[in-house]
């Protein structure tokens, strides 16, 4: 921006922008102490605005979006396995045309080794249309992760997202992500029971 206003000499240059959220979220779980199993559902809506005024010589705009999602989750500590399933639908809209998006994921991980050692898989697939363009996306992720010491944990993910077009107009596209995370938790140290 600073070479569009050279000429003018100033390095200044003031513009407006405004956002403004609002989200609801609710959830239920439920734990069956006897199994150590726990399930979840949750439901979540949200809507954002976003307003750019600009400097003169651009046009302002404002852009809409809604969002929502449905979820149900189920963890087993007794045999290091959850999984879970999520719909979500979002509504994006700019100066009158509208981009909608929906999809549903799948997710899982199961645990070996007393949970040192984890496998993790999630795929989502999704529709997206708008403005005369169709297309469907599809998203995968297998990982693995292994605790070191006690509260540390490396992990390995092949990440792949990929855009198939459904119309002439849209173009095909893919992407492959590899990635290595390292994290630590911080647990509070449990204290040794005093001998006599």
């Amino acid at each position: 921006m600073r070479s569009a206003f050279e000429a003018a000499g100033t390095d200044t240059l003031t513009l407006r922008q405004v956002s403004q959220n609002i989200t609801a979220n609710a959830g239920l779980k439920f734990r069956n102490t006897s199994s150590g199993t726990v399930r979840s559902m949750d439901i979540s809506g949200g809507y954002q605005t976003f307003t750019n005024e600009g400097y003169p010589s651009q046009p302002a705009t404002t852009t809409g979006t809604f969002t929502g999602s449905v979820g149900y989750r189920s963890r087993s500590k007794q045999r290091a396995f959850s999984w879970g399933v999520r719909l979500t639908a979002s509504a994006f809209g700019e100066n009158g045309a509208a981009r909608l998006r929906n999809g549903l994921s799948i997710n899982s991980r199961k645990g070996f080794n007393k949970d040192r050692t984890g496998l993790s898989g999630r795929l989502a697939y999704y529709l997206n249309r708008g403005e005369g363009r169709a297309s469907s996306s599809l998203v995968g992720n297998l990982g693995i992760d292994q605790r070191i010491a006690r509260t540390h944990r490396l992990g390995f993910m092949f990440n792949y997202s990929g855009r198939s077009a459904t119309t002439s107009i849209e173009t095909s596209q893919y992407q492959v992500r590899i990635q290595a995370t390292y994290s630590v938790e911080f647990k509070k140290r449990e204290k040794k029971p005093e001998t006599p």
